[in-house]
């Protein structure tokens, strides 16, 4: 992301600091290229940290559907190990424009995150590695399907 890009995704999330909400999401980081990026956000009320192993809740917001993809918003319950990077989907909830399209509660297998993958990077981020790109966010899908239609 360029120094550009990250100070006016900063400033325009500051604004939603203040608000009021059970839920803390806050970008990891947001990777690719548009018109086909992705956001990667972490509700970082719900990182529960026990040793090595860790839990917590994400949300990928996706610039664009396809051919590829059919929804362009996935909740995922996230197991992880911060020492070893492994990590493991627990469930799984996948969106398009608001419309739930499929649920999943069945546990995923344990996977190694490749080192500079978008995983890695949120994995680093959860297990306090590395700084959050932004403060909280009230409303992360809104608000990063602006930035991607103004920061094309």
């Amino acid at each position: 992301m360029t120094r550009i890009a990250r100070y006016f995704l900063v400033a325009i999330t500051l604004g939603w600091a203040g608000c009021a909400s059970a839920q803390s999401w806050r970008v990891a980081s947001i990777a690719g290229q548009s018109p086909d990026r992705t956001a990667y956000v972490i509700d970082a009320s719900t990182v529960v940290l026990r040793g090595d192993i860790i839990e917590f809740r994400t949300q990928s917001i996706y610039e664009t559907m396809g051919d590829v993809r059919d929804f362009n918003l996935s909740e995922i319950r996230r197991r992880g190990n911060c020492r070893t990077m492994q990590h493991q989907i627990l469930s799984d909830n996948y969106y398009a424009n608001g419309t739930l399209l499929s649920s999943n509660d069945n546990p995923g297998q344990m996977l190694t995150a490749n080192e500079g993958s978008a995983i890695w990077g949120v994995l680093l981020t959860a297990c306090g590695k590395r700084d959050y790109a932004t403060q909280p966010i009230a409303n992360p899908f809104d608000t990063l399907t602006a930035y991607f239609r103004n920061n094309r």
